[in-house]
């Protein structure tokens, strides 16, 4: 992991805990951030101004209130520390997250909380932001073919599990379901992983995948 200056770097930590707590499930959430800093560097920096320090968020989409609830949390997070936080939107298009992404790492942003809305499709504009030393902070949903500064989600493929518990009970462990998908967004691929590990293991139940279709990362 690059090293940052403290000060921000408090600050992006802050916001990424917060945001697990807006989890579709009361699942436990996974937090991969770690750091380490000279104590010299944290002293030397202590007296930043927070409100100099630019953060930026992309969402793949914000309208499911899953994400608004992220974005709420992020904001709240960003007031209380005085940091400037710019929240945009992709809209469900990956070349506008893209875009976000290089705009807003031309704006000067120290780092971005990202929401993939394609988990590989983002990874050239990812990497291109991390080569000129913007942290990124990826959201529930991770980053394939680059390596982003850290990963903060739920745990999904718990989610997956307890989505497989239910049918279970609703199915009494016996039948076919039909399974939507959408492999291109890691979040909804460990919920399919665990949803089909624990039907495989403990039911009759037999699933019937279909992927690829235009779904939201927390409606599937």
């Amino acid at each position: 992991m690059m090293y940052v200056k403290s000060k921000w770097l408090a600050m992006v930590c802050s916001l990424c805990l917060v945001l697990p707590l807006a989890a579709c499930s009361t699942g436990n959430s996974n937090n991969n951030l770690t750091a380490s800093e000279p104590s010299s560097v944290a002293s030397t920096n202590s007296s930043a101004n927070l409100s100099d320090i630019k953060l930026g968020i992309s969402f793949g989409q914000n309208v499911h209130p899953f994400f608004k609830a992220m974005q709420k949390g992020a904001e709240d997070a960003a007031k209380k520390t005085g940091v400037n936080l710019v929240v945009q939107s992709a809209d469900s298009s990956v070349e506008k997250q893209s875009t976000q992404i290089e705009n807003l790492v031309q704006s000067g942003v120290k780092a971005i909380l990202l929401n993939p809305y394609d988990s590989s499709a983002v990874a050239p504009a990812v990497q291109a932001a991390l080569n000129k030393k913007v942290g990124i902070f990826t959201m529930d949903i991770s980053v394939k073919g680059a390596d982003a500064t850290s990963y903060v989600a739920s745990d999904n493929v718990k989610i997956g599990t307890m989505l497989g518990e239910y049918i279970e009970k609703q199915l009494n462990g016996q039948g076919k379901i039909a399974l939507i998908g959408d492999p291109s967004v890691t979040s909804l691929k460990d919920r399919e992983d665990g949803l089909i590990s624990y039907l495989n293991q403990h039911t009759k139940i037999q699933a019937s995948k279909y992927s690829g279709l235009p779904i939201s990362p927390c409606s599937s």
